[in-house]
């Protein structure tokens, strides 16, 4: 449904500001299913929001079959970063790090709770460089060797005042 689609803003790439693209996917067994796009660069102004239409699209209206991975909506770090979307008005509407029952709100119809996070080569979209949840295993790497030093440094520690002790 290219007609009705949100505009996440507050999203960044590579350090740039710029909107994750969500567009309504009517299935055929029944039900609507959000689907994210990607990402597009913000164009430096709030009242300009970049054209996300599925008009120029070849395929566009009825697809059979997409590929990607199931997610759930980006959430703000901070509380005081969320901004529903309006219930009214023109399309695309912006919004940020909302709630699904806002987006059903806003849509006037209800959803399935999945987000489709389309495969870089999987339809018509923008940037799309999905990480998954957590942290990076280099993260995890450095936190299993700080703990291996500590456990060294004990060890050694041990090994120096009972060496003292016993003289």
């Amino acid at each position: 449904d290219g007609q009705r689609q949100f505009l996440l803003d507050n999203i960044s790439h590579a350090g740039a500001p710029g909107y994750e693209v969500l567009t309504v996917l009517r299935l055929e067994e029944g039900g609507e299913l959000l689907v994210n796009r990607g990402w597009v660069p913000f164009s430096g102004y709030r009242d300009r929001l970049p054209d996300v239409s599925l008009a120029d699209v070849s395929g566009a209206g009825n697809v059979h079959v997409l590929t990607g991975r199931l997610g759930v909506l980006p959430v703000a770090g901070l509380a005081a970063g969320r901004q529903p979307p309006a219930n009214e008005g023109p399309w695309p509407r912006l919004t940020s790090f909302p709630q699904h029952a806002e987006l059903e709100a806003s849509l006037g119809s209800s959803l399935l709770p999945p987000v489709l996070l389309l495969d870089p080569d999987s339809g018509a979209g923008y940037l799309r460089e999905w990480r998954p949840p957590g942290l990076a295993p280099e993260r995890h790497f450095g936190y299993a060797m700080q703990w291996w030093m500590f456990a060294a440094a004990a060890l050694v520690l041990f090994v120096v005042l009972n060496r003292k002790r016993n003289r």
